[in-house]
């Protein structure tokens, strides 16, 4: 598992997310797969989140497209499972070979 980009949403002009996205970037940090990662934060504005998350999955599908490897799009407020690195391998070496 390598080369993965997690497109972070979190609220534009909101304290709260700012320290909600430090703190998920801080439990990134120390994990021992985190050379694998790369983290993107995306600021969405408040109202708007069926347009923010369609252009969320298009920002992503365009940086896949570039850049190759996989994404993913989590929230601010996300709380990684203790054993992170090794679910989610687990997880991506059981997708079927048509995934996409």
């Amino acid at each position: 598992m390598n080369n993965v980009t997690f497109f972070v949403l979190t609220l534009l002009g909101s304290d709260e997310s700012t320290r909600r996205f430090h703190r998920l970037h801080s439990s990134f940090e120390r994990l021992a797969c985190r050379d694998s990662f790369q983290l993107k934060k995306v600021q969405v504005r408040f109202g708007d989140r069926l347009g923010s998350v369609l252009q969320i999955m298009e920002r992503a599908r365009d940086h896949q497209a570039n850049h190759g490897g996989m994404v993913g799009i989590l929230e601010d407020d996300a709380e990684l499972h203790p054993d992170f690195c090794t679910e989610l391998s687990k997880t991506l070496a059981n997708l079927p070979p048509s995934w996409e």
